[in-house]
């Protein structure tokens, strides 16, 4: 799946030789896809407002992916919201990572974790010594990656990786001119960089990716 001049996304499976285009947004103009993920047989986009969408493949036409709106209203922060990443978790559930501006707080921007309910159609908000159950979280300008962190010592549990090499606005996610992988520690609402702009924004990454699944 690929997300396209803001509002719009398209499909291809293996073996087939062209993309099929998915609905673009209704409201064009007034909201962009934020991020998309793979879930559980289904693909899940997110808004910069907070819509939430699934996206069946299997359903006829085959030539026109079926989409539901799950989330329709959203959450009513998109003035704040700096950007919004979905992650699909090993214990099986849908979780949306939303960084908004925060005047009251240090770095003027905070993280918060979310459960996507997709039975119940609705956000859960998750604490942030639980939300990750003792895994970290990698989000950038691709696929999202949830591992736990006894299967990697170097990773530090219930933090968020931001791997985002190439941002050109000094206001993304209040930190200025930001390039680089920063780490986000949920309990203690603080940010740590890790590795500066220097020795990694010289890259901008594709941004359509290959994962065989043969």
């Amino acid at each position: 799946m690929a997300i396209y001049g803001n509002n719009q996304v398209s499909f291809a499976r293996a073996r087939e030789n062209s993309w099929r285009h998915g609905t673009a947004l209704s409201e064009m103009g007034k909201d962009s896809y934020a991020d998309c993920v793979y879930h559980n047989g289904r693909f899940y986009t997110v808004t910069m407002c907070g819509v939430v969408e699934t996206w069946d493949l299997n359903k006829e036409p085959a030539h026109e992916p079926n989409k539901q709106v799950i989330i329709a209203g959203g959450d009513g922060r998109y003035r704040r919201i700096l950007t919004r990443f979905l992650v699909s978790t090993p214990w099986g559930c849908l979780l949306q990572i939303r960084t908004q501006r925060r005047n009251d707080h240090p770095r003027k921007v905070m993280v918060e974790v979310f459960e996507v309910n997709v039975e119940e159609h609705k956000l859960v908000r998750l604490s942030s010594a639980t939300a990750f159950q003792e895994h970290a979280v990698f989000v950038g300008l691709n696929e999202s990656v949830c591992l736990h962190t006894k299967d990697y010592k170097e990773l530090r549990p219930n933090h968020v990786y931001f791997a985002t090499p190439w941002l050109t606005q000094e206001a993304n996610f209040g930190l200025r001119g930001w390039k680089g992988v920063v780490i986000y520690d949920l309990e203690n609402q603080t940010f740590e960089e890790v590795l500066p702009a220097s020795k990694y924004s010289a890259f901008c990454p594709q941004q359509v990716w290959f994962i065989p699944n043969i």
